[in-house]
């Protein structure tokens, strides 16, 4: 097959993966309500969405672009965090140099492997490891391995409305010149684009067939508090990180009551997940909670309540109307790993009265 076949062929593999997306979905998620149907077609347009970057994407003429917005999520923290993504192969060598603003967490991962699910995180570097203080300027430079397909940038702010993040761009310093892709190329970047979207709407994974720790599968009972390890299964998550992750299932007036307690970190939250690993849109919903905003309880623990409603307590995180989903726990650079969390499902007009 020549060149142009292949281009032809990598376009026509996007379309099929693209086509039984809708049912790899809903296989894998099964009594969906209709507002998860809702939700299932503006997540499988987001992926789409999310799929033409690596199209459009050329390691030798980088550029950090969004990798997720306020209507293009995954697996994302709502207002608090922004993300950036910039092609890289192992051909080059680059420069990535800014200024940090106000983040309470910056880095910067480099990912090597299977575009769509990478096996490996190659590098990071946090703004501890770059020295730089808020104001700060930064400049490292990266030589990604053979097989690397991208570095993802991580910005926090624990204030989103006040905080101003920084700015960074990524520069090639040697390699290969670039050039006007060819078929070649271009399939190449249809095949990366396709295994994003195989990979997305795929039935969850975990290596071995065991969950990572981290997560539960039990209804309205979280995951250990566990560090994100590349051989749990690879993906695009950071050395950086602890997380906890469980399923939610609630009636109309129930509640699930979570007792957290917060290490020392340089970031922390919860987020409420649609079925679809979808933070529940917070321009709209309080969905979003992190530790500058918690409102703490006596003995170092904070009490964070899910419910469809106001139950009247601080901490509320809303459900969105949304009546199964799951609570995504993450702390960054965290000293030491927090403790398991308690969780309790009540009336929700017992939250109130609840002893502490």
């Amino acid at each position: 097959m020549g060149t142009e076949g292949a281009l032809a062929a990598a376009y026509s593999a996007f379309l099929e993966v693209a086509a039984r997306a809708p049912a790899a979905l809903r296989a894998a998620r099964p009594d969906l309500t209709a507002i998860d149907e809702s939700d299932a077609e503006a997540f499988l347009a987001a992926l789409v969405d999310g799929a033409m970057q690596f199209v459009a994407a050329d390691a030798a003429r980088p550029a950090f672009a969004p990798w997720v917005t306020p209507t293009r999520r995954w697996m994302d923290n709502g207002r608090d965090s922004v993300y950036w993504m910039a092609p890289v192969d192992g051909r080059h060598r680059y420069r990535i140099s800014g200024r940090r603003g106000d983040e309470c967490y910056l880095s910067f991962t480099l990912y090597a492997g299977d575009p769509g699910h990478p096996e490996t995180a190659a590098l990071n570097r946090n703004h501890l490891d770059l020295g730089a203080a808020r104001g700060a300027s930064f400049s490292f430079e990266i030589a990604p391995p053979p097989d690397a397909c991208y570095v993802i940038s991580r910005q926090y702010l624990s204030d989103p409305a006040g905080d101003a993040a920084g700015a960074f761009a990524i520069e090639v310093l040697e390699g290969p010149a670039a050039a006007t892709p060819d078929a070649a190329d271009l399939a190449a970047r249809w095949a990366a684009a396709t295994s994003f979207l195989r990979a997305m709407t795929a039935a969850p994974q975990a290596a071995g067939g065991r969950a990572p720790a981290y997560v539960s599968t039990t209804p309205n009972v979280m995951g250990d508090p566990s560090a994100w390890s590349e051989a749990e299964g690879g993906g695009r998550g950071t050395p950086d990180q602890t997380y906890a992750l469980g399923p939610y299932a609630l009636g109309p007036d129930d509640a699930l009551v979570m007792e957290v307690a917060f290490p020392p970190c340089a970031y922390a939250s919860a987020a409420v997940w649609n079925r679809f690993s979808q933070t529940v849109d917070r321009r709209f919903h309080r969905s979003t909670l992190n530790h500058a905003e918690a409102v703490p309880g006596p003995g170092g623990t904070t009490r964070v309540v899910l419910a469809h409603r106001d139950p009247g307590v601080a901490n509320w995180l809303e459900t969105g109307g949304r009546p199964r989903g799951s609570l995504f726990w993450r702390f960054l650079l965290a000293q030491r790993t927090p403790p398991p969390i308690a969780c309790r499902v009540v009336p929700v007009g017992d939250v109130a009265s609840l002893a502490r």
